[in-house]
C-alpha cells in the first residue's frame, strides 16, 4: 500500500505531466502557428524591401533571421516538453531523437542499446524519457565527458536503464545529498515503485541506474 508521501508525489507528477502537455500543445498549435504566419508575411515583403535602402535591407534580413530562429526554438521547446513520439507510445524513437538533439553539437560520442519493451505504458515511457533528459542535461553541463552509453532493457519483471559516462565523476556528497535534478529523478522513479542510484564508474565517470518493476505496468 502506498504511503501518503508517495501518493502526493504521484499526484504532483501527474499534474506536472498534464500541464507540460498543455503548454507543449499551446506552443506548437498557437504560438508556432502565429510565428509561421509572420514568417510567410515577411517572405512576401522581400520584393518591397529589395527596392528599399541598404540600411532597411539589413534591418529586414536581421529581423527575418530572428523570426526564423524563434520559430525553430518554439518547435524545439515544444518537442522537448512533450515529444509527439511519447504521445504515440514510440519510446524508442523518442529516446534516439533526444540523444541526437541533445548531443548533436557536442564532442560527446554515444552508444544507445535500446531493448525497451514495445508494450510499456505511457507513464513508464514518460518516466524513462524525462530521467534520461535530466541525466543528459547534467552530463552535458558538468561531467566533461567524451563518451556516453545508454542501455535500456527488461530483466525478468523489471525495466532497467543504465546511463554511463567517462566524465570527471560525481562526488560522494553529491551522490548522497543530490541536487534538485537528482531529487526530481528520484521522485519520478519512486512514484512508480522503482529505484534510482548514481555512483562512480569502475575507472572514472558515473553510472546512473533506474529500475522500474513490472508491478507498475
Amino acid at each position: 500500500m502506498l504511503r501518503l508521501q508517495e501518493i502526493r508525489t504521484i499526484s504532483i507528477i501527474e499534474t506536472e505531466e498534464k500541464e507540460r502537455k498543455r503548454i507543449a500543445q499551446d506552443l506548437h498549435d498557437v504560438l508556432g502557428l502565429k510565428l509561421t504566419i509572420v514568417k510567410i508575411n515577411f517572405e512576401k515583403l522581400k520584393e518591397v524591401i529589395s527596392e528599399s535602402s541598404p540600411e532597411n535591407k539589413i534591418i529586414f534580413e536581421q529581423t527575418a533571421n530572428i523570426m526564423g530562429e524563434m520559430h525553430k526554438e518554439v518547435r524545439t521547446l515544444s518537442h522537448q516538453m512533450m515529444p509527439k513520439a511519447l504521445l504515440e507510445k514510440e519510446l524508442n524513437y523518442a529516446i534516439s531523437d533526444l540523444l541526437e538533439q541533445t548531443l548533436a553539437n557536442s564532442k560527446i560520442k554515444y552508444i544507445l542499446i535500446n531493448n525497451a519493451p514495445n508494450d510499456l505504458p505511457v507513464n513508464i515511457g514518460t518516466c524513462i524519457y524525462y530521467v534520461l533528459q535530466e541525466l543528459l542535461n547534467n552530463i552535458f553541463k558538468h561531467a566533461r565527458a567524451t563518451e556516453l552509453s545508454v542501455n535500456i532493457f527488461r530483466n525478468k519483471d523489471t525495466v532497467i536503464m543504465m546511463v554511463e559516462d567517462d566524465g570527471i565523476g560525481i562526488g560522494q556528497n553529491v551522490a548522497e545529498t543530490g541536487g534538485i535534478g537528482l531529487h526530481n529523478i528520484a521522485g519520478r522513479v519512486h512514484a512508480l515503485n522503482g529505484a534510482f542510484s548514481i555512483e562512480p564508474g569502475p575507472y572514472k565517470g558515473t553510472i546512473a541506474t533506474v529500475r522500474i518493476p513490472s508491478l507498475t505496468f
